[in-house]
């Protein structure tokens, strides 16, 4: 528990900045990138046990699925922002509920009497 909240605190200090992107066709576009030496996105893969490198894409891309087709597109830096604050957000809900159903649990009634149950939305 402590490892994934600690998580959630270097993934909000994740720096996003801006950069050139090259999609599809040779085109540039406005893009985002993340430092290949930001020490919070390393924490961060560490803790949680994930590839460095592949947060640092995934933070700054988007996947788009077609019927036929699968692109990745480049995120502008607000767009990545937004994206990394709400993973951030998204992971410290599914702790929280963890939390409440471990405590749910530890408080079930073996006995006929109903049990005291936490329930936070």
């Amino acid at each position: 528990m402590l490892k994934v909240l600690a998580a959630i605190l270097h993934l909000g200090n994740v720096t996003i900045m801006e950069a050139v992107a090259e999609e599809a066709g040779g085109v540039d576009s406005e893009g985002s990138a993340i430092p290949v030496n930001d020490r919070h996105r390393l924490i961060l893969a560490e803790l949680l046990q994930l590839d460095a490198n592949e947060m640092r894409s995934w933070l700054c891309h988007r996947k788009i699925v077609s019927a036929r087709e699968v692109f990745i597109k480049p995120m502008t830096v607000e767009e990545a922002v937004g994206a990394r604050d709400a993973l951030a957000k998204h992971i410290y809900a599914q702790l929280f509920n963890w939390i409440v159903t471990l405590v749910n649990k530890a408080l079930e009634s073996t006995g006929t009497s109903s049990g005291l149950l936490v329930c936070w939305t």
